[in-house]
């Protein structure tokens, strides 16, 4: 009788087919089997296929979330007494005498190393800078994990990560140094949260003249009540074909400049810019005022404009 087939005798080809569908975890657990499947996979450039990353920051852990299809592995690195103590689902494991920020940025660096395909999704939450005994060592932690965060290289070697959206829960010299890590190429939407942070106008500049900023179609962006975009123009947001965002103040012409660019935008689908101020005589269709709520959930007496288009 011939050798039963296994993964053992299995092809190559058809055992690197099967086993990028397998998921993260999978996959890692199969390098434990024994030296030919560890070398297998070490040698075989494998793709994870990952369709989401999540990656967010507290002050003494960090978490990692690896989507694939419906399936979501989450891995959390947490600092202990002894070294790092990882948490997969009910299973905790303490390593002594490593840092859990060591150990999460060696397991990073082999997740970017094998994601071949784009990206779908890329989000990163870091460490809310808030409160006077605290915030300077959130800073700090902060600008070591995105430092770090900036060395890891892309599939083959490259500098950048083939991500189609990334979302940034950060300061703007944080989402600035991010964003600048995507590959303009293969950016579609940009997302990011900076409602502890108020932009003024250099920095906002800062992040507007990126590449990524540019070559992005989509952009979602929340910063809280009477927080946003400082003195920029808002034509500087024409080339989205859908956006939401803050801006301090708007003037009548560069909504009507918009509006022309979107007009000329075979593509455009849809544009929310929020402001504070409006400068101009004349009213503009489509101007309404809503409450704004403030962190309590009540809602304040001053109003804050919205312009839609369509």
């Amino acid at each position: 009788m011939g050798e039963r087939p296994s993964l053992a005798t299995m092809p190559n080809e058809l055992l690197k087919i099967i086993v990028e569908q397998a998921g993260y975890m999978s996959i890692q657990r199969l390098r434990l089997v024994n030296h030919a499947f560890q070398e297998f996979i070490e040698d075989s450039k494998l793709d994870y296929s990952l369709k989401e990353i999540s990656i967010q920051l507290l002050f003494n852990q960090v978490s990692l979330t690896l989507k694939q299809g419906k399936d979501s592995d989450v891995i959390v690195y947490k600092q202990h007494e002894q070294g790092t103590e990882i948490q997969i689902g009910s299973l905790r494991v303490v390593k002594k005498e490593v840092n859990f920020l060591d150990l999460f940025f060696c397991v990073l660096k082999d997740v970017f190393k094998n994601q071949i395909s784009t990206i779908g999704k890329l989000n990163i939450e870091l460490i809310r800078e808030w409160g006077s005994d605290w915030k300077e060592r959130f800073l700090h932690a902060n600008n070591y994990f995105v430092k770090r965060l900036q060395e890891m290289e892309g599939p083959e070697g490259q500098d950048q990560w083939r991500v189609s959206m990334i979302r940034v829960a950060g300061s703007h010299d944080h989402t600035k140094g991010i964003l600048s890590m995507v590959d303009p190429n293969y950016l579609n939407r940009i997302e990011f949260v900076c409602n502890w942070n108020r932009l003024n106008r250099n920095n906002s500049e800062e992040i507007i003249d990126l590449v990524q900023w540019k070559s992005a179609k989509e952009l979602y962006c929340l910063m809280g009540y009477c927080q946003g975009f400082r003195r920029l123009d808002v034509t500087k947001f024409s080339h989205f074909e859908k956006m939401e965002v803050n801006i301090t103040t708007v003037t009548a012409n560069e909504l009507h400049q918009l509006i022309k660019s979107y007009i000329e935008n075979p593509n455009f689908k849809s544009s929310v810019i929020l402001y504070k101020n409006y400068q101009g005589d004349e009213p503009i269709d489509y101007i309404r005022a809503r409450m704004a709520q403030n962190r309590y959930g009540q809602l304040e007496e001053e109003v804050e404009n919205y312009y839609r288009i369509p």
